[in-house]
């Protein structure tokens, strides 16, 4: 049982506040590149239920619904906007203030879950908290920089089911999951993808006391009630499947600016160390190779005490990178 140690993680919430501190400014009007201002008017109209519908009325002159899952934080916005708070303060309630939070505390939790050393847990959670990519992710797509944000604490509690005999555990693990989905169902099903690799590495190597059979049962619970959490998106979205469909299979954007150095790096294309230059590829500063090459040269180091997770992590990082560099060589 390893001591509970608050001082990383408060460490990390403290960088975490003076590195986005403009977020939690209550007078600063955020908006960037896809991010845009909301008037208060359009703002209160997201409290109504034609949010949930097929049809978008307060977009121009209307447009299908292709993400009927963004419903419940809509809603909420236009609540807010209701009760006297700005678009500004709804979405930093929703948006800014948890993404700058939650990142550098999910990410480390999941890592001293395996390791089992604050130290490594707070090094991993820098790495994967200000990599240039989640930090480019931030001024545009918000909705996906929550969903990377919250992705460690999904995995956390999903180990967190298959490894504990705990009828809670299943129903936290759905809740968690769910709001991933409300925020980006197309992150959250290459999570699926993760989670079921992971699921068949644990019942293959990790413990002997671990299998499919004894497992299954917790795992029933926590589908069915994703299922029924999710339903109120699902449902809706039947209606708009051509639109989907037309959105789904077209070529990636951006497909050009990546490739295999850039996710190995971890280095966002548009980075530049200051304002990202938008559309201009960036050279990869050759510091950036650094922590790839230490850390998948770690994993040759074979010791004892080495938690047999690591190689299972180690694996998925490769596939990573074979995504990641999408068509590009």
């Amino acid at each position: 049982m390893v001591k509970k140690n608050f001082t990383y993680p408060l460490f990390l919430v403290i960088l975490g506040v003076i590195t986005h501190y403009i977020w939690f400014s209550p007078n600063a009007l955020l908006t960037s590149s896809d991010w845009w201002y909301w008037p208060t008017e359009t703002v209160r109209e997201l409290f109504s239920i034609s949010g949930w519908g097929t049809w978008l009325p307060y977009f121009d002159f209307g447009r299908p619904n292709k993400q009927v899952y963004f419903f419940p934080f809509t809603f909420i916005w236009g609540l807010m906007s209701h009760l006297g708070l700005t678009y500004s303060a709804a979405a930093r309630l929703t948006f800014f203030i948890p993404i700058a939070l939650l990142a550098p505390l999910s990410s480390y939790f999941l890592i001293r879950r395996f390791l089992r050393n604050d130290l490594a847990a707070f090094v991993g959670a820098l790495s994967y908290t200000f990599n240039t990519y989640f930090l480019v992710i931030q001024t545009a797509h918000l909705p996906i920089a929550f969903a990377y944000a919250l992705a460690p604490f999904i995995f956390l509690e999903f180990d967190k089911v298959i490894s504990t005999p705990s009828f809670r555990r299943p129903i936290v693990f759905a809740l968690v999951y769910s709001l991933g989905f409300i925020y980006e169902a197309r992150i959250m099903y290459i999570v699926l993808w993760m989670l079921f690799l992971y699921f068949t590495y644990s019942v293959a190597f990790r413990k002997s006391s671990l299998s499919a059979r004894t497992v299954s049962p917790r795992l029933a619970v926590s589908s069915l009630l994703l299922f029924f959490l999710n339903m109120f998106w699902l449902l809706g979205s039947i209606p708009a499947v051509e639109a989907i469909k037309e959105t789904v299979e077209r070529g990636l954007f951006g497909n050009a600016f990546f490739n295999t150095q850039v996710a190995f790096t971890l280095f966002h294309p548009f980075w530049t160390g200051m304002v990202p230059a938008e559309f201009v590829v960036q050279p990869i500063p050759p510091y950036f190779w650094l922590i790839p090459l230490l850390a998948f040269s770690a994993l040759l180091l074979k010791r004892p005490e080495t938690p047999k997770e690591i190689y299972f992590f180690g694996a998925l990082a490769l596939l990573g990178v074979l995504l990641t560099k999408q068509s590009a060589p």
